[in-house]
């Protein structure tokens, strides 16, 4: 910076320079003045003098002497010589002058060549006082002829004093007292803007110091010097002092490239006296003073709460990251025309998209295309004011409609709003139990129909287990009776629609056993590895899981109600609660059922045989035909006639006759199913009623199997094996007939047709 009170210093002692310069000029224009009158006096008398010393005195000596010794010529040739080169000088004397000058030297020459002529030397004297007046006119003409010069070159001497005097006061006046003032103005100017510098080098909030370019401070502020916590007088010490060991170099390179002229910014930590880490922003830019770096000024900005702000931020920042990127919602973000950008890993499992096929894709990639347009429309709607929930269907990648509940959130950030959050919340589950709930409700109702209705205790039992098993979706239901130690198993439901016959097992190792223990329903949900399930396996039953009950008659335990599969469930209260509804009204069918099986059992069944008599068999016949109108299942009766009956009869007697019954019909009981009714209706004549359902296959098998029971030989109490066969008609509901009536005359007549046929063969 440049002083204005030392310029305005040297601009004094310029003028006082211009002033002694000026009356310099005048002092020397006096003296030279002064030299230029005395110089020409000076040279009138030496000129005055020297001609009569060279010209007449000088001659006349060197000639005097040159004629006293001849030996001397020389001299007076010198003299002579020295006498015309004045003469040559003096280029402006006069041609008389001049004639006397060659006079006198013609004669001088003479006496040369005759020093003793004293003729010669005589007028040699006379032309010597001639040539000494002639100079002496000469002389004062020539002085009077350089008075004017010298007149002429005083007066101009003076106009070239004055012309410099006015030169310097007009170039002062026009040139160095504008260029002064220019001068001043930036000097002001400058000024004013050190001053500006320095209020806002020292009152700076920011860490400031002047570095030469060694690193040594040459200048802090008040800010720097507080905040560091030193004093002015340590402010003359490199930076290295006041930084983190570890960052040295770093800064190093970057106070090169400064002091290099490259401004330079950086992030660094300073160390304060007290030895606390400050973390700054820091400017590092050249001084430049005429083209060349002279120092570093440096500006370091305390970030300290910037960090801890940023660290705030970014823990907060973390906090939702990991809220969004965690949460167990389906979360995804949305621009204001439903563009997606960015999501959740929760929307990534539920939808089955990668986050990749979601970026920058519309929401309605995630909407059915039944719905695009409600949709679009709910988008077109969404206001940044407020949010909204509603329930619809989410499409997954692999095509699956899932139902959900969409919660949508506006964003606004600063009074702007840049989008919406949109949650979607999985209702599968919530469906599931919603209508799980509604299947126990209605399970509930129909068992509750079940035990209400009119029908025979054996029709509700097995609507009863055919409820159970689908409700509770399990595999096989089973009614098993227990009598002593004998289980007695009756296959009464299957999901694959397979109905097997009895089996007998020993009640020991059973589930009938288990059930038997338990005053209420027992469940277990996956048994494989137990020894019961390892038990069951080896008598062929695969069981995985199981729920049953057991259910009761007046007095005793009757049996067990069970629902098996192959695979492993899962049971909640209400299914055991559900299942030992189930057991009672069981329970109460087969009180009932026993009740009246003993009072009909003498009335609807054969004494003889065991097997149901017409009364019983027409009832049969009578609810099937009822049950095929209602279900469109057709059922089969099997019309069987015993061809040569009477024979035994007549040639073994009645007890052998009875004996033959009793096995026949045993044989028949053994290849019916557990549902198909046997009935005994005459004397020899059996009726097998094949219930629901009964397909061409399995009527043909039946019958096959009712023919192959009488191809054993029958052996008699006497030891005589007897041989029996039959003729059987085959009569179905509803293609022959639609009652017991018309299908009872429809097997009798197609069992005729086939006895009369056999007999026609026989007589050919």
């Amino acid at each position: 910076m440049i002083d204005a009170a030392l310029v305005r210093r040297l601009r004094r002692v310029a003028v006082a320079a211009v002033a002694a310069i000026a009356a310099l000029v005048l002092v020397q224009e006096a003296a030279l003045q002064w030299r230029v009158h005395s110089g020409f006096v000076r040279a009138v008398a030496v000129n005055r003098s020297g001609l009569r010393r060279t010209a007449a005195m000088e001659v006349r000596y060197r000639a005097a002497v040159l004629a006293r010794d001849r030996s001397q010529a020389a001299a007076l040739e010198a003299a002579l010589a020295s006498l015309s080169s004045l003469t040559a000088e003096l280029h402006d004397l006069s041609p008389a002058t001049l004639a006397v000058l060659a006079d006198f030297t013609a004669t001088a020459r003479a006496i040369e060549r005759r020093p003793d002529d004293l003729g010669l030397q005589r007028r040699l004297g006379r032309e010597g006082d001639v040539l000494a007046a002639a100079f002496d006119v000469q002389t004062d003409r020539y002085t009077r002829s350089t008075g004017w010069q010298r007149n002429a070159l005083r007066g101009v001497a003076s106009v070239v004093g004055a012309v410099i005097l006015v030169g310097l006061a007009l170039l002062y006046a026009l040139v160095l007292k504008r260029r002064d003032d220019a001068v001043f103005a930036l000097l002001d100017a400058d000024e004013e803007q050190r001053q500006l510098f320095a209020a806002m080098f020292d009152n700076s909030t920011e860490m400031m110091a002047v570095y030469d370019v060694h690193g040594r401070v040459v200048r802090a502020n008040r800010s720097a010097l507080e905040r560091l916590g030193i004093t002015p007088e340590h402010v003359a010490r490199h930076y290295d002092e006041y930084v983190e060991p570890s960052e040295r170099e770093a800064i190093a390179v970057c106070f090169r490239n400064a002091v290099d002229g490259y401004p330079t910014e950086l992030a660094s930590t300073f160390v304060a006296a007290g030895g606390e880490r400050i973390p700054v922003i820091a400017n590092l830019s050249p001084v430049v003073v005429r083209d060349r770096v002279v120092g570093v000024v440096a500006a370091a900005r305390d970030v300290t709460a910037e960090r801890r702000a940023e660290a705030q931020l970014l823990h907060s920042h973390e906090r939702f990251r990991s809220l969004f990127e965690r949460s167990a919602s389906a979360i995804g973000v949305v621009t204001s025309d439903g563009t997606i950008v960015q999501v959740n890993r929760a929307l990534e499992r539920l939808t089955g998209y990668e986050v990749e096929d979601l970026i920058n894709q519309s929401l309605l990639l995630l909407v059915p295309p039944s719905r695009h347009e409600a949709a679009a429309r709910r988008i077109a709607e969404l206001t940044p004011m407020e949010g909204s929930s509603y329930r619809d269907e989410l499409r997954a990648r692999d095509g699956t409609d899932l139902p959900v509940e969409v919660r949508v959130a506006p964003i606004v950030v600063d009074g702007t709003h840049e989008g919406f959050f949109v949650s979607f919340a999985d209702l599968t589950h919530d469906r599931a139990l919603e209508r799980r709930l509604a299947e126990k409700d209605d399970r509930l109702r129909l068992l509750y129909q079940v035990a209400s209705s009119a029908e025979r205790p054996e029709m509700r039992v097995e609507a009863a287990l055919t409820l159970a098993a689908r409700a509770l979706g399990m595999s096989h239901a089973y009614l098993s009776e227990v009598v002593g130690d004998v289980v007695t198993i009756r296959r009464r439901f299957a999901l694959d629609g397979t109905v097997e016959g009895e089996q007998r097992l020993t009640l020991r190792g059973t589930i009938t056993e288990r059930l038997r223990s338990s005053p209420r329903a027992l469940a277990v949900a996956d048994m494989r590895g137990e020894p019961l399930a390892m038990t069951l396996a080896e008598q062929g039953q695969y069981w995985a899981s199981f729920i049953g009950v057991r259910f009761d008659v007046p007095g005793e335990v009757a049996g067990a109600l069970i629902f098996v599969d192959d695979v492993p469930h899962v049971f909640d209260e209400a299914d055991l609660d559900f299942v030992d509804l189930v057991g009672s009204v069981v329970s109460g069918a087969v009180t009932r059922q026993v009740a009246e099986a003993t009072l009909q059992r003498a009335a609807s069944f054969d004494a003889l045989t065991g097997a149901a008599n017409r009364r019983l068999l027409i009832d049969h016949i009578d609810r099937a035909c009822a049950h095929a109108q209602r279900t469109g299942e057709q059922f089969a009766l099997h019309f069987l006639d015993l061809d040569g009956f009477k024979e035994i009869n007549d040639a073994h007697g009645h007890e052998a006759g009875d004996e033959v019954l009793r096995i026949v019909s045993d044989r028949f009981r053994n290849v019916v199913r557990a549902d198909d009714v046997l009935a005994r209706i005459g004397g020899d004549e059996f009726v097998v009623l094949q219930s629901a359902p009964a397909d061409p296959l399995s009527i043909e098998r039946l019958s096959a199997r009712l023919r192959a029971a009488l191809t054993p030989v029958i052996p008699l109490p006497s030891g005589r094996p007897v041989r029996v066969w039959c003729s059987l008609g085959v009569a179905v509901c509803p293609h022959d007939g639609r009652t017991t009536s018309d299908l009872l005359r429809a097997a009798d007549r197609a069992m005729y047709t086939e006895k009369r046929a056999r007999a026609a063969t026989a007589e050919r």
